[in-house]
């Protein structure tokens, strides 16, 4: 699904361009006034019902503490519900189920993490082929659904992996060189070892939970 261009942004909050680009400017962790311009955006954007703005709610949640992220689940559903033109690559609409992927899996709810992660996927733009390397790359959300799925079953994450190998990017691909073939024989191996030592996932606890013990 493709997005058209839009207007550039105004310096106002009224703007939801605006908003996503002040988030764009603000979100990185080095940043020590992160979470103040970040909670100023959420404050200002959902005082709007339009889509970049919701949008713009979903992404500073995003970007914020922990206890924001169901918050940030919602926003990005309700986005999605109707997604409309944005003006950032940083926000294609991979990117965005991606990172509702992210929330999702931290929220351990594997289940709506796969879906996100598997739409991220469907809507990437195509596989990169490098004429210097003569290998096809992987997408960063395939290596993230099979590591999400060493979470939810061994051996679910060796067959994925197994599935991807019939892949005709796995099949011409040189097992010696950064690319598609190697990142999936790394994680292959990897998901193998898991399984055959048994492995089971068990999420850390929090300080909160922690405390209550």
């Amino acid at each position: 699904m493709g997005f058209l261009k839009r207007k550039r942004h105004v310096n106002s909050y009224k703007d939801g361009d605006y908003c996503l680009q002040m988030i764009i400017d603000n979100y990185d962790v080095g940043n020590s006034e992160r979470h103040a311009i970040l909670e100023r955006v959420l404050t200002e954007a959902q005082k709007y019902n339009d889509s970049l703005h919701i949008l713009a709610c979903a992404y500073a949640c995003h970007f914020s503490t922990a206890e924001y992220r169901k918050k940030a689940i919602n926003y990005f559903e309700l986005y999605l519900q109707n997604p409309q033109a944005v003006n950032f690559p940083q926000f294609s609409l991979s990117q965005i189920y991606s990172d509702l992927g992210k929330d999702y899996e931290a929220e351990h709810n594997f289940i709506d993490a796969e879906r996100s992660y598997s739409l991220s996927i469907q809507n990437h733009e195509p596989r990169h082929y490098s004429s210097l390397t003569e290998q096809w790359d992987i997408f960063p959300q395939e290596i993230m659904l099979g590591r999400l799925y060493l979470k939810i079953s061994t051996q679910k994450a060796v067959d994925y992996w197994k599935g991807l190998m019939e892949r005709e990017e796995y099949k011409t691909g040189d097992p010696d060189s950064a690319g598609f073939r190697r990142s999936v024989d790394v994680e292959y191996k990897n998901a193998s070892v898991k399984h055959e030592k048994g492995y089971v996932f068990r999420p850390r606890k929090t300080a909160k939970q922690e405390e209550k013990q």
